[in-house]
């Protein structure tokens, strides 16, 4: 996912700049990727200790960094997306946000927690690419326009506002 980062930015920025995809959208975006992490959270916490299959102390460590790495971005996210600066600016840090959280190599952990880890690294990229596909062209374009700030409704405002206790409520089950 790394490797196509630029690209990402770049559909990211795109796609904001030219109002192809709504705030609204987006935070219905980012709350898919919560909901993938509070299904997956109580796999992943049971999953170095669980009987039949434990997973390295290794593994397991990787795997919760991995899912700290994607909480912390959230709630990057959420606060950005309420900043109101423009939304070429917004895109580009909120990408930035998510390229701590790669994936972790999987290799040993049992099928159940694998299917987890890819469901949130799903919902992650489904997220960042949730904006088309424009041609390099119009992408490239679009992030050298000038962009006005994103204004959010109230309802949009009160969505990030839950996703952060969401996110902050993951957070603190990770730390235990």
């Amino acid at each position: 996912m790394l490797k196509h980062l630029p690209i990402i930015s770049l559909i990211l920025i795109a796609c904001l700049v030219l109002v192809a995809c709504t705030p609204s959208q987006a935070i219905s975006k980012v709350q898919a990727v919560v909901t993938a992490v509070e299904i997956a959270l109580p796999l992943i916490l049971v999953a170095g200790s669980a009987a039949g299959a434990p997973i390295t102390p290794e593994l397991q460590q990787r795997i919760v960094g991995y899912v700290r790495a994607v909480d912390v971005a959230l709630d990057q996210t959420a606060t950005e997306m309420q900043s109101g600066d423009p939304a070429a600016l917004q895109a580009a840090k909120i990408t930035g946000f998510f390229s701590a959280a790669a994936a972790p190599n999987l290799t040993g952990a049992p099928a159940n927690v694998v299917a987890a880890v890819q469901s949130i690294s799903a919902a992650v990229q489904a997220f960042l690419e949730a904006y088309g596909k424009p041609s390099f062209a119009i992408a490239a374009a679009a992030a050298s326009a000038p962009s006005k700030p994103v204004k959010l409704s109230g309802a949009d405002k009160k969505a990030l506002r839950d996703i952060q206790a969401k996110v902050r409520a993951q957070a603190a089950q990770l730390a235990r």
